[in-house]
């Protein structure tokens, strides 16, 4: 089974009715993928706007089927080492949390966002869908 960590922008993706990721979501949801998330990416998500309540239930309905992946000493040492390499290329600390946690956990960083990944040494990222 393909061992993944789900970034925050699939999420976006899939709350603003993309039906690409929701159709990798789906996927998931039918055992595709072992999948985990960041408690990174619950808290980038509660940071969007969530205008009404109902939105906000929607969104934790979604996250309640993961288990988050806590931050711990050991990803924080290695985003802080991520964060020293990486910084210059547009490295900012949350995403080399993200990052480290996807490398610590040895599972794939599903995300839109593969340039900016892709530049860190030993991080095995997916694109699950393209769009250009």
């Amino acid at each position: 089974m393909n061992n993944i960590l789900i970034d925050t922008n699939i999420f976006i993706d899939h709350l603003r009715g993309f039906q690409p990721s929701t159709d990798f979501l789906l996927r998931v949801f039918q055992g595709e993928y072992h999948a985990q998330i960041s408690t990174l990416t619950e808290m980038e998500l509660f940071a969007g706007t969530i205008p009404t309540e109902a939105e906000k239930e929607k969104v934790k309905a979604l996250l309640e089927k993961f288990t988050p992946v806590p931050v711990s000493s050991v990803i924080a040492r290695k985003a802080g080492t991520l964060l020293r390499l990486y910084r210059n290329m547009g490295l900012v600390p949350v995403d080399a949390l993200i990052a480290a946690t996807s490398m610590e956990r040895e599972a794939i960083l599903v995300t839109k966002d593969v340039k900016h990944f892709g530049v860190i040494e030993g991080l095995l990222t997916l694109h699950p869908y393209y769009t250009e």
